[in-house]
């Protein structure tokens, strides 16, 4: 698996990396200024639950050679994307401190490389899939398993602050939906959407009026 641009009026489709022999480049993200886009590279198994280790690794949009900003002694959960705040300044991903353990964190590392931090732990770090940063950088929401760890139901939505590390859940009347997936912010900061497994088909939800975490950011 390698990534690839695609111009939307059409045209050629250009492939950016090579990924070696066992390995897979996926989750690709654009920076905000168009000119780099941040990817993870993982060694590949029959199934998502079967990767090995990850790495996140940034690429030119003109096709350079790939540069890696992770290191391996970083467990990164390699099943879930990566995310470039709105600044340009960080990316942020899941990582976990062990393979099998089940909880994990959030951290962001600085696009150009360097040490990582931890922005908060999270519950059942194998379930989690879906973060989305607010408009002004300073805040991060996410999903996280809620129950049992043995069932996979991560529908609980909670905002953490990377200024002071606190977090809030967010608390909707979720009690119906199983799965969130596709969790984004709307330009103002006052909503969320995502699209929620209910046992059906997928349908989309809006999430607002989650006050004071809504506030306008300055």
């Amino acid at each position: 698996m390698h990534i690839w641009t695609l111009p939307v009026l059409g045209g050629t489709p250009r492939q950016l990396t090579d990924a070696p022999a066992r390995f897979r480049d996926w989750y690709p993200c654009w920076s905000t200024d168009g000119e780099t886009i941040a990817f993870m590279r993982s060694t590949s198994g029959e199934n998502w639950a079967e990767a090995g280790e990850g790495n996140i690794s940034v690429v030119s949009a003109d096709g350079c050679e790939p540069r890696r900003i992770t290191s391996e002694s970083d467990r990164i959960f390699d099943a879930a994307p990566v995310m470039w705040s709105p600044d340009g300044k960080l990316l942020a991903y899941f990582s976990r401190d062990k393979r099998d353990a089940p909880d994990g964190t959030i951290k962001v590392i600085p696009a150009t490389g360097g040490e990582p931090r931890i922005v908060t732990k999270v519950r059942g770090a194998f379930a989690n899939k879906e973060m989305a940063w607010s408009p002004g950088n300073r805040r991060i929401a996410y999903n996280e398993l809620r129950g049992d760890t043995t069932r996979i139901v991560s529908n609980m939505i909670k905002v953490v602050s990377l200024d002071d590390g606190s977090t809030e859940e967010i608390v909707p009347d979720l009690k119906d939906v199983k799965e969130i997936y596709h969790l984004d912010w709307s330009p103002d900061g006052k909503t969320l959407v995502f699209a929620g497994y209910t046992g059906g088909w997928p349908e989309f939800w809006t999430v607002g009026n989650f006050l004071p975490l809504a506030r306008t950011e300055r």
